[in-house]
C-alpha cells in the first residue's frame, strides 16, 4: 500500500499502526503520506482509553458484554444494564494529522 506511514525498523508497533490506520480511515483521513506518527503518544492514548473502559466496567460491576442481547451482565446480581446507559469512552478524539516538512 502506498502513502501509509511506516513503523521504524526493528519496531514491534505493527498493532499500533494497524489501529491508527483503521482509526484514520474511520475519520475520513485517506491521504496519510505526510503524517508523522508519535507512537509513544498513541500508546499512552490507547492505554488511557482501555484503563478508563476497565474502570467503568469495574465500577458498574460488569463482567462481560453481550453483543447478542445488547446488555452488560453484572457480577453483583444487579439488573442487566442497557448498552446505551454505559458511559461513553469514545470521547478521546483522533488527533488531526501533523504534516511533516518534505523538503
Amino acid at each position: 500500500m502506498m502513502h501509509v506511514p511506516q513503523q521504524e525498523d526493528r519496531s514491534n508497533d505493527c498493532d499500533l499502526y494497524t489501529c491508527l490506520f483503521a482509526e484514520y480511515i474511520n475519520n475520513d483521513i485517506f491521504y496519510m503520506h505526510s503524517i508523522d506518527i508519535d507512537a509513544k503518544y498513541h500508546h499512552q492514548r490507547y492505554a488511557t482509553i482501555i484503563w478508563h473502559y476497565g474502570k467503568i466496567k469495574n465500577e458498574d460491576g460488569a463482567i462481560s458484554e453481550s453483543e447478542f442481547t445488547g446488555t452488560i451482565a453484572s457480577k453483583f446480581d444487579r439488573p442487566r444494564i442497557a448498552k446505551e446507559h454505559v458511559s461513553d469512552i469514545t470521547n478521546y478524539p483522533t488527533p488531526r494529522p501533523q504534516t511533516r516538512n518534505l523538503r
